[in-house]
């Protein structure tokens, strides 16, 4: 079977990569490529295809805006979407980075694959990867990325101080399901403000995500797994859920543009995308933070940092 695929970035050195890397995989073949998501909803009127490789930034209508309208086309919702995502930190530099590459042959299988590497810049500027390896013992034609480094981080910089948002809690909604679109949703994780556990003088990890109406299919699964390190780590760290949209909004379908309906705790952190995991430290400063999709070892060696554990292989069973 050939799994037929739309690629989409503004980037046309980045979609040529994809093109040429998807080709010598063989099993995948490059159906259209499009400059940004207005362009990808065009096509999908047109063709067929199986699969949307996508940029989360990209002018015109982002991957997350994409993502929002193609949920609201029932013929259009069930196909899948792979993001080409980054840890958010291209633009911290000497801060260092993380380059995860979602395989879009893995979305045959159901599974995502990600490779991630840590980088440092020493200076600003237009930057370039190149992505080499093999697949099924066979060599594929080398991948490029090209992507610029800015001096100043649009997030909140690893070092910062952590705003001290208020965002809505428990004592100000009378049914959980309107701040919190887990199914089930937690109530623990919605008790405190950001405000109250940045200054409590405990670690504290702060979830952007909305599994109810996640642009980049990530928030369920990064929500799932960060509740799980939840069990193990509740008695030395304070966990904060932020549903990034304004729910009332969001279900009352009033939403074409993401960013009108974003809470204001999403603009005080810097926030355009979602999901985001923040770790906080005891004095308040930012210790950690990852985009999109993200392996929970890697946020469990944060937690283990800040707690002064000896890092582990990995989450345990």
């Amino acid at each position: 079977m050939t799994l037929r695929v739309v690629v989409a970035d503004d980037h046309e050195a980045v979609r040529e990569g994809l093109r040429w890397m998807l080709k010598a995989d063989g099993a995948v073949e490059v159906v259209a490529e499009a400059a940004d998501g207005a362009q990808v909803l065009a096509l999908l009127d047109k063709i067929e295809c199986d699969a949307v490789l996508l940029d989360l930034t990209m002018p015109t209508m982002s991957g997350s805006e994409f993502r929002a309208a193609q949920l609201r086309d029932p013929d259009l919702a069930g196909i899948p979407v792979v993001v080409l995502a980054t840890g958010g930190s291209f633009d911290a530099v000497g801060h260092k980075i993380r380059t995860i590459a979602t395989l879009v042959g893995a979305v045959e299988a159901g599974e995502t694959a990600a490779y991630v590497a840590e980088v440092e810049f020493d200076e600003t500027g237009d930057w370039g990867v190149r992505v080499t390896g093999t697949r099924s013992g066979k060599p594929f034609d080398p991948m490029n990325i090209q992507f610029t480094v800015t001096e100043a981080p649009s997030s909140i910089a690893i070092g910062s101080a952590a705003p001290k948002s208020v965002q809505l809690t428990l004592n100000d909604v009378s049914d959980l399901s309107d701040i919190d679109t887990a199914d089930p949703p937690d109530p623990e994780w919605h008790r405190m403000t950001i405000a109250d556990a940045v200054t409590s003088g405990k670690p504290v990890a702060i979830a952007f995500t909305t599994p109810g109406f996640c642009q980049t299919q990530m928030c369920a699964p990064m929500t799932q797994e960060l509740a799980m390190l939840y069990e193990k780590y509740k008695d030395r760290m304070i966990f904060v859920h932020v549903e990034p949209y304004f729910l009332d909004r969001m279900r009352a379908g009033q939403c074409p543009n993401l960013g009108e309906c974003a809470v204001p705790t999403m603009e005080e952190w810097g926030l355009q995308t979602e999901p985001w995991i923040f770790i906080v430290d005891a004095e308040g400063k930012v210790a950690a933070k990852f985009e999109a999709f993200v392996m929970m070892g890697e946020v469990e060696a944060a937690f283990q940092r800040l707690l002064g554990d000896e890092p582990s292989s990995g989450m345990e069973g």
